[in-house]
C-alpha cells in the first residue's frame, strides 16, 4: 500500500483533485484521439458529422473518462482510505501507462531504429508508469503541478472546436443563397467518380481503350470525348475529388464545403435536382449530415465509436495485436472499413442506381464510388472472393507502406486490382444503361474521371513511386460527353482534373470564379479528332502498361486474368489430356486463417498452399491447380511465409470454377522446364475418419451435471474427462480438419459444430453420425428451425448438404450412453399439461416470496408439490430437457426447454383452460409473450420447428 503523510490522504479526492484526473486523460486519451483527428479533420468529414456532433465527440473524448475516474476513486474513498488510495494508484498508473506508450509510439516512429515489442509495452512501461503513478500520489507539490497543467488543458478541445470552425466542420453562418440558372432546356449533369485507378489499367496494347477488359468504358467513349493526356492534380481522394468538383487545388485542408465554397453543388443546388453521392468529401451545403439512408443513428454512432477505439488501439495495444487492426493512415478516415465491408461499394452503387431511377429532370448527379480502390476482393462480375490468408496487398510491407521486393507478390496483387477494376467497367455500364433506360441520358453532360491513380511496382510506395513510375498516380481516365455527343473523339492536349468544373459552368454560360485554377475545356472538345484517327497514344510506351499486357495479356480468357508464369494456357483445360507423374515424397497444404486445413477441399476461390519435400523444396516452380477435371489456375512458388524457401503460392481460381469450391477435391501439379507435370498429393483426412473419431468422442461424452450455456476449450473438456481425438485439434486449442471446430454445451446437450465443410464432407459427415447413439438433431446452419431429428432420411442429408452455402455442420447430443441405456421414460402431452396445472396451483398458493429461479429443493421446502412427471434424478426436467421455475414480481414463470413440435402444440393450446395463467410465449423475450387463450394457428406457426427451444408459461399476477 501506498503510503501517504497525514495531510496528503485526501489529496486524490480534493475538490481540486479532479484536475489531476483531468490532466493525466487530457495528456493520454484527448490528446492522441485529437493528434490524429486534428490536421485535416477528415476523419469527421469522412462521417460527415454535423458541427454539433463534433463538438460532442470531442468535449466527450476530453471530459468523460476524467469524470468517470474522478469518481470511482471519491467513492473509493467514501467507502474506505485504503480502497480510494488503491483505486487512485491504478487509475494515475493507467493513465500515466498510456501517456508514455503513445510518446514512446511517437518517438519509434520518428526514429525506426528505437525498438518497440510487446515486452517493452506490456512490461517495461507500465513499470515505469507504475513509479510515477507513486510519485504523483507522494509528491505534494507534484501533484500541484499537475493539477496547474489540468486546467491548461481545456486549449487541447478548445483548439479543436476553433480549427473544426475555421476548416468548416463547424457551420455558424449561413449559405448565401445560390444563383438561379434560367437557361432553357437546363441538361443534367453527372459526374461518375472511380477510386484509385490509373489510366494505363484500362489500355490496351497500343495505348488505348480496351474494348476486351474495359467494353463498358469503350462503349462510352463512342460518344464522348475522351482526354488520353488528362492528369490528377493529387494522389489523395480528400483533395483530388474537390479539386474535379470544385476546379481548384487546396491541400492538407478538409474536403468541406467552406473550404470549396464555389463548388458544383453550390451552384448548380438551386436551379437542379441534386443526387448527392459522395463518401468521403462533404461539399454539398445543403446535404443533411449523416452516412447514409440506411444506417440509423445508433448504427453510425456505434462505427465512429469502433473508429475512434482502433485510434486507441494503435497508441496503447501490444505491438503483436497493432499489426491486426486496421491501418489508420490508408482508409480515408474511416478505420473500421475497407472495399469489403464498406457500404460505399455495391450498397452505394445500388443506391445510386435507385437515385437516377426516380430522379426528375435537370438533376445533377455526383457518384463517387469506392471501387476499384483496395481491399480487392471482387471478380469482373461483381462476385466476391476471400481475401488472401497474407492480406489485401499481399506485397505490402504495412510498417513503412512500402511494396516489398518480391515481384511475385506484386504480380498478384496487380491482378487483384485488374479484376476489380473490370469489376468497376461493370458499374459504369450499369449507370449509362440506366440513364438510357430513364432517356436522360441524350440530355446529360457527363464526366467519367478517376481520383488518381496507384502505383504497385517492387521497393516503392504505392502512392509515391519513383520519377519513371509517376504517371501511375496523375494519368488518370476522363471522359466527358455533351448533351446529344454522338460521335467518338480522343483530345491529345495535357488537361487536368481541375478543368472539369470550369467546362461544366463555361457550357452552362455560368461565369467563372476569380479564384478558378482550371480552365473550360469546350474548346478542346472541339477541335478533338475523331477517335478512329488514333490508333494508338504515347502511352503504348508506358511501362505500367508493358508490363501489364506481358502479365494478363490483351483478352479476357481465364489464361489471361487468371494464370502466371508461362503454363496459364492450360488453365480452362481438362486434366486427363495431359500425362502426370506422381511426387510422392512431396505434399501440399491447404492454408487457412487458423493454420493448415487438413482437407483437400478449398472452401473459397482464393487458394494459399504451402509445399514441402520433393524436388521442388523451397525453389521458385509452375504449379497448376485443379478442380474435377479441369485446370482453374496457374502460379509460381514465391517465399510468401518469409521464411527464404520459396515453399508458398496464393492463387485466385477463375470464375468458370467457382461452381466447384466446396464440392471438388485441389488437385496441385509442378509442372517442370519441358513441360512435364508431376502431381504433388494434398494432405488431407478422411471425412470417414473423421465420421470414426467423432463417433468416438460422442461415446464418451458425459451427461452435464449441471444446466449452462458454455463454449468449452480443449483444456476443460479434457479436466472434464472428455476425450477429443487429435484430429480434431491444433496447437493446443480445438480445430476441425476443414476450419473452426466447435464444442458448446447447451443447457443439457452437447452441440459440436464444423466450419468450412464441403459439399461432400458434410453428406459424409452427417450420414455417418446419423445413427450414432446419442445424437438426436443434425442441422446444416445454426438456426433451430434447419435441425433435423436424428436419423434423418439420407436424401434429406444430401439434399441439404447440396443446398448448404455456409460451409457449417451441427451435430446436437442429448442422449450418450446409446444401447445400453434403459429406454428413456415416456411421458404425453397430457400428463405434462395436468403436471403444469397442479404446479400452477401450488405456486400461487406457496408463500414464496423471493424472485428469481426456484430450485427443485425450495420449491418441496416451501410445501409445492411437483409431479414426479417434472422430476428426474432429483431435479426439475422432462424427457427433453430441463424445467425452469421463477418468480418474477407477484407472478411465475415456467420455461420448459426443447420440447418436440407435437407436445410445444398440445401445451400451449392445453394451458388454455388452466385456471391463473395469463400468457404464454417461445422465447424468453418479454416482447414475445401472448395473452391466453392461445390460438391453433399461433401454436401451429410456433411449433413448427422440430424442436422449440422454450415453451413459456407465465401466471396470472
Amino acid at each position: 500500500m501506498i503510503a501517504l503523510p497525514e495531510r496528503d490522504r485526501g489529496a486524490a479526492v480534493q475538490p481540486t483533485s479532479f484536475l489531476l484526473h483531468l490532466a493525466l486523460a487530457a495528456v493520454a486519451i484527448a490528446q492522441p484521439f485529437y493528434s490524429v483527428t486534428g490536421t485535416t479533420l477528415n476523419f469527421f468529414v469522412a462521417w460527415r458529422t454535423s458541427g454539433p456532433e463534433f463538438a460532442a465527440w470531442i468535449l466527450l473524448i476530453y471530459v468523460v473518462p476524467p469524470l468517470l475516474t474522478y469518481l470511482v476513486v471519491w467513492l473509493g474513498f467514501r467507502l474506505h482510505r485504503r480502497l480510494g488510495l488503491a483505486l487512485a494508484f491504478i487509475v494515475f498508473s493507467s493513465y500515466i501507462w498510456l501517456a508514455v506508450t503513445g510518446l514512446f509510439r511517437q518517438l519509434a516512429r520518428q526514429a525506426p531504429y528505437i525498438p518497440i515489442s510487446d515486452g517493452i509495452v506490456g512490461v517495461a512501461l507500465p513499470t515505469l508508469a507504475f513509479g510515477l503513478a507513486w510519485l504523483l500520489l507522494s509528491k505534494p507539490g507534484l501533484r500541484g503541478a499537475v493539477r496547474l497543467l489540468g486546467m491548461m488543458t481545456i486549449a487541447f478541445p478548445a483548439l479543436m472546436l476553433f480549427r473544426g470552425y475555421e476548416l468548416g466542420v463547424i457551420q455558424l453562418s449561413k449559405v448565401p443563397p445560390p444563383p438561379t440558372i434560367d437557361m432553357a432546356g437546363r441538361p443534367n449533369i453527372v459526374f461518375i467518380v472511380f477510386d484509385e485507378l490509373p489510366l494505363t489499367t484500362i489500355l490496351d496494347g497500343e495505348g488505348t481503350i480496351d474494348k476486351e477488359k474495359f467494353p463498358n468504358f469503350h462503349h462510352f467513349a463512342q460518344n464522348s470525348t475522351w482526354f488520353a493526356d488528362a492528369r490528377s492534380v493529387s494522389g489523395e481522394t480528400e483533395t483530388a475529388v474537390p479539386a474535379i468538383l470544385a476546379g481548384r487545388l487546396r491541400k492538407n485542408v478538409p474536403p468541406t464545403y467552406a473550404i470549396h465554397p464555389q463548388n458544383i453543388f453550390y451552384t448548380l443546388g438551386a436551379s437542379y435536382n441534386v443526387l448527392d453521392l459522395q463518401i468521403i468529401t462533404d461539399l454539398n451545403p445543403f446535404a443533411q449530415s449523416g452516412d447514409n439512408p440506411d444506417s440509423s443513428f445508433t448504427e453510425r454512432t456505434r462505427r465512429i465509436a469502433r473508429d475512434i477505439a482502433i485510434i486507441y488501439g494503435h497508441t496503447a495495444a501490444l505491438p503483436s495485436f497493432v499489426a491486426e487492426l486496421p491501418p489508420i493512415d490508408r482508409q480515408h478516415n474511416r478505420f473500421g472499413e475497407d472495399v469489403a465491408t464498406s457500404p460505399h461499394g455495391i450498397p452505394h452503387h445500388q443506391r445510386f442506381m435507385a437515385a437516377l431511377s426516380g430522379a426528375q429532370q435537370p438533376f445533377l448527379a455526383v457518384y463517387h464510388n469506392i471501387y476499384p480502390h483496395n481491399a480487392w476482393h471482387r471478380y469482373p462480375s461483381g462476385k466476391p472472393y476471400q481475401l488472401s490468408l497474407w492480406g489485401d496487398y499481399i506485397s505490402l510491407d504495412r510498417k513503412i507502406t512500402r511494396l516489398g521486393v518480391d515481384d511475385a507478390r506484386v504480380m498478384h496483387d496487380y491482378q487483384a486490382h485488374l479484376l476489380q477494376s473490370m469489376h468497376a467497367d461493370k458499374l459504369l455500364g450499369e449507370a449509362i444503361a440506366r440513364l438510357k433506360a430513364t432517356g436522360a441520358y441524350d440530355n446529360s453532360m457527363i464526366a467519367v474521371v478517376a481520383d488518381h491513380g496507384v502505383s504497385l511496382w517492387p521497393g516503392e510506395w504505392p502512392r509515391r513511386p519513383n520519377v519513371s513510375h509517376r504517371p501511375d498516380i496523375s494519368a488518370i481516365p476522363l471522359l466527358v460527353k455533351l448533351p446529344g455527343q454522338t460521335d467518338a473523339r480522343v483530345a491529345l492536349d495535357e488537361v487536368k482534373t481541375i478543368d472539369v468544373y470550369p467546362t461544366i459552368l463555361d457550357h452552362l454560360g455560368l461565369p467563372q470564379p476569380a479564384d478558378l485554377q482550371g480552365t473550360s475545356l469546350l474548346n478542346a472538345i472541339r477541335t478533338a479528332v475523331p477517335a478512329a484517327t488514333v490508333t494508338a497514344t504515347t502511352h503504348r510506351a508506358d511501362p505500367t502498361l508493358k508490363r501489364r499486357i506481358q502479365w494478363f495479356g490483351t483478352g479476357t480468357s481465364s489464361a489471361d486474368l487468371y494464370g502466371f508464369g508461362e503454363f496459364r494456357n492450360y488453365i480452362g483445360h481438362p486434366v486427363s489430356a495431359f500425362k502426370s507423374t506422381l511426387m510422392p515424397d512431396a505434399a501440399a497444404q491447404i492454408l487457412g486463417p487458423n493454420g493448415v486445413r487438413r482437407t483437400a477441399v478449398p472452401d473459397s476461390a482464393r487458394i494459399d498452399v504451402r509445399l514441402s519435400g520433393g524436388k521442388q523444396d523451397g525453389e521458385t516452380r509452375n504449379i497448376l491447380v485443379a478442380l474435377d477435371d479441369r485446370f482453374c489456375g496457374a502460379a509460381r512458388t514465391t517465399d510468401l511465409e518469409v521464411n527464404d524457401e520459396a515453399n508458398t503460392f496464393t492463387l485466385l481460381l477463375a470464375e468458370e470454377c467457382l461452381g466447384s469450391v466446396r464440392k471438388h477435391e485441389l488437385r496441385v501439379f509442378v509442372v517442370d522446364a519441358f513441360g512435364q507435370l508431376a502431381e504433388i498429393p494434398v494432405d488431407k483426412i478422411s471425412a470417414d475418419r473423421v465420421v470414426t473419431e467423432i463417433s468416438t468422442m460422442i461415446g464418451g461424452l458425459k451427461a452435464p451435471e449441471v444446466s449452462r450455456q458454455q463454449r468449452m476449450t480443449l483444456s476443460e473438456l479434457r479436466e472434464s474427462g472428455i476425450d477429443v481425438p487429435e484430429m480434431l485439434t491444433n496447437g493446443g486449442e480445438l480445430a476441425g480438419p476443414w476450419g473452426e471446430f466447435a464444442v458448446t454445451q447447451n443447457r443439457l446437450e452437447w452441440v459440436l459444430d464444423f466450419y468450412s465443410v464441403s459439399e461432400n464432407a458434410c453428406t459424409t459427415l452427417l450420414l455417418g453420425v446419423n445413427r450414432v447413439p446419442g445424437v438426436a438433431r443434425i442441422a446444416i446452419s445454426s438456426d433451430s428451425k434447419d435441425e433435423m431429428a436424428a436419423p434423418a432420411p439420407p436424401d434429406k442429408i444430401k439434399q441439404s448438404c447440396s443446398d448448404a452455402s455456409q460451409g457449417f455442420v451441427r451435430i446436437i447430443i442429448s442422449d450418450r450412453s446409446g444401447a445400453n441405456k434403459p429406454p428413456a421414460r415416456q411421458v404425453s402431452s397430457g400428463e405434462v399439461i395436468e403436471a403444469v396445472a397442479q404446479v400452477v396451483s401450488a405456486l400461487k398458493q406457496s408463500g414464496i416470496r423471493a424472485n428469481g429461479r426456484t430450485e427443485l429443493k425450495t420449491l418441496r421446502d416451501a410445501g409445492v408439490a411437483v409431479p414426479g412427471v417434472l422430476v428426474e434424478k432429483n431435479r426439475l426436467s422432462l424427457p427433453w430437457g430441463e424445467v425452469g421455475i421463477q418468480k418474477e414480481g407477484r407472478r411465475w414463470v415456467i420455461d420448459l426447454y426443447s420440447v418436440p413440435n407435437a407436445v410445444c402444440t398440445a401445451v400451449l393450446l392445453g394451458i388454455n383452460d388452466v385456471p391463473a395463467v395469463a400468457k404464454a410465449a417461445t422465447t424468453e423475450a418479454s416482447k414475445d409473450e401472448t395473452n391466453i387463450p392461445i390460438s391453433a394457428d399461433f401454436a401451429a406457426q410456433n411449433c413448427r420447428h422440430p424442436r422449440a427451444d422454450v415453451v413459456r408459461i407465465i401466471t396470472t399476477e
